[in-house]
C-alpha cells in the first residue's frame, strides 16, 4: 500500500533530490572512498520519506545504504571497487523505482528486496542479542518490530525537521508514534515508552485551566482539564481532569475560553455512589467464595 497521490508527488520530487545528492557523493568518492557521514545522512532521509510515503521496500534499500555508510564510517566495512559497483547498482534501481512508485507492483519489491540482500552482505543488520548473552545485568534488546519501527519515527521526525509545515508528513509520524505507544511491549523498554510520550506531546499545544473545588465536607481540590490543538485536527481533543472519591467521582472538562483566559465554559460531572458498586461487587464475590468453600469441603 502506497500513499496519497499528493503525497506521492511529494515524495517523488524529494526523494529524486536524495538519490541524486548520494549519486554525487559516490562520483566524488576518492580512493579511500565517498564522504560515509553524507552517505549516511542522505540515505536515512531517503528511508524516512520512503516510510512516510508507505513503501517500505524502497525504505529497506535506502537502509542498505545507510547501514553501508554507518559500517564505512565506523570502520568496519573496507571501501573496495566492488563494494562501489553494488552502491551505483543500488542507485541506479532507485531511480528506476522512483519511476514506479504511483503504480507499485510485486516486481518492484522483489527488485529492491534482491539489491538490499546484496547491501547486506557487505553491512548486515545488526543482529538482536538475546537476554542473558552479553552476561548477568545486561538489559533485555527490543524486539524487532520495536526497533524498527522507532528507527522509522525517528527517521520521520528528521524528516520533519526540513518542512515543519507539513501537516501530513506531521500526522503520519502522530500515527505512527500512537500506533507503537499502544504495544504492550514498549512499557518493558522505559526510555522508547519515554520519548514516544514526549514526543506525542510536543506535537501539539494544550491549553489548561486550573479550577478549584470545594463542597464544604473535604478541603478544596484544584482540578487541570484542559484541551490539545493538533496541527493535523480539525477540532481540538479534550484533556479530562477528575477526582475520585468515596461518595462521588467529580469529572471536569474544559470547553470553550476566552483567549485572555478570563472566561471559560466548563462541564462538570458528578457521579455518584461509584465507588459503592465495586465494594459491592467485591463483597458478592466474597460471598459466592465463601458459599462454595463448606459445599467443597463436604464433597472431600
Amino acid at each position: 500500500m502506497t500513499g496519497a497521490p499528493g503525497f506521492l508527488d511529494f515524495f517523488v520530487l524529494e526523494a529524486s533530490e536524495y538519490i541524486e545528492q548520494i549519486d554525487g557523493v559516490l562520483l566524488d568518492a576518492s580512493t579511500s572512498g565517498p564522504d560515509a557521514d553524507a552517505m549516511q545522512r542522505l540515505a536515512r532521509a531517503l528511508r524516512g520519506t520512503a516510510t512516510m510515503a508507505k513503501l517500505p521496500s524502497f525504505a529497506d534499500l535506502a537502509a542498505g545504504i545507510e547501514r553501508v555508510g554507518r559500517a564505512l564510517q565506523e570502520g568496519s566495512l573496507r571501501w573496495e571497487p566492488a563494494l562501489g559497483g553494488a552502491l551505483v547498482a543500488a542507485i541506479d534501481d532507485l531511480k528506476t523505482l522512483l519511476r514506479s512508485v504511483r503504480g507499485w507492483s510485486v516486481t518492484d519489491d522483489d527488485r529492491a528486496n534482491a539489491r538490499t540482500a546484496e547491501l547486506s552482505r557487505y553491512a548486515p543488520k545488526r543482529a538482536s542479542t538475546t537476554p542473558g548473552e552479553s552476561g548477568a545485568g545486561s538489559s533485555t534488546t527490543p524486539p524487532p518490530f520495536l526497533a524498527t519501527e522507532a528507527a522509522n519515527i525517528a527517521a520521520g521526525l528528521e524528516l520533519l525537521t526540513t518542512r515543519s509545515g507539513d501537516a501530513e508528513t506531521a500526522s503520519n509520524v502522530l500515527n505512527r508514534v500512537r500506533g507503537l505507544r499502544g504495544v504492550a511491549g514498549v512499557k518493558e523498554v522505559a526510555p522508547l515508552a519515554e520519548v514516544l510520550e514526549a514526543t506525542e506531546e510536543s506535537n501539539h499545544a494544550k491549553v489548561t485551566g486550573a479550577f478549584t473545588l470545594s463542597n464544604g465536607r473535604r478541603g478544596e481540590t484544584v482540578l487541570l482539564p484542559g484541551r490539545k490543538f493538533y496541527p493535523q485536527e480539525q477540532t481540538p481533543i479534550a484533556a479530562v481532569d477528575y477526582r475520585l472519591g468515596f461518595l462521588e467521582d467529580v469529572y471536569l472538562v474544559l470547553g470553550d475560553f476566552s483567549r485572555d483566559g478570563s472566561q471559560a465554559t466548563v462541564k462538570l460531572q458528578i457521579n455518584r455512589m461509584v465507588s459503592w458498586l465495586w465494594i459491592g461487587g467485591l463483597v458478592l464475590t466474597l460471598g459466592a467464595a465463601l458459599a462454595i468453600l463448606p459445599e467443597a469441603r463436604r464433597h472431600a
